[in-house]
């Protein structure tokens, strides 16, 4: 049950990170799913070998845990909480008018 746990908080944790890299790469769905991809293929090919003496199933999802904590904890503080969203702006009141005048 507690590696259920960990897996729920690293995804809460992580959906930080991939928010962020959306908001940066200009809504890139291709490139948020790389990220993805590769921290998967990471865990699944060369972590065990990297790291020999975490490689248990048990000490991997602390470790991910951990990591991605720490990742979502410095975009958070690193971005002051807007994860790279910037709004899109708004036209001027002037361009507004002249676009309903012109229509």
């Amino acid at each position: 049950m507690m590696r259920v746990g960990e897996f729920v908080a690293f995804c809460c944790a992580f959906s930080v990170v991939v928010t962020w890299m959306f908001n940066r790469t200009g809504q890139s769905l291709p490139l948020v799913m790389l990220l993805h991809v590769s921290v998967n293929n990471f865990m699944s090919l060369p972590y065990g070998e990297m790291f020999p003496s975490i490689a248990t199933a048990e000490q991997a999802s602390h470790v991910t845990l951990l990591a991605a904590t720490t990742a979502a904890i410095l975009l958070l503080i690193a971005t002051r909480g807007r994860l790279g969203y910037r709004p899109a702006e708004e036209p001027a009141p002037e361009l507004a008018q002249a676009e309903l005048n012109a229509a």
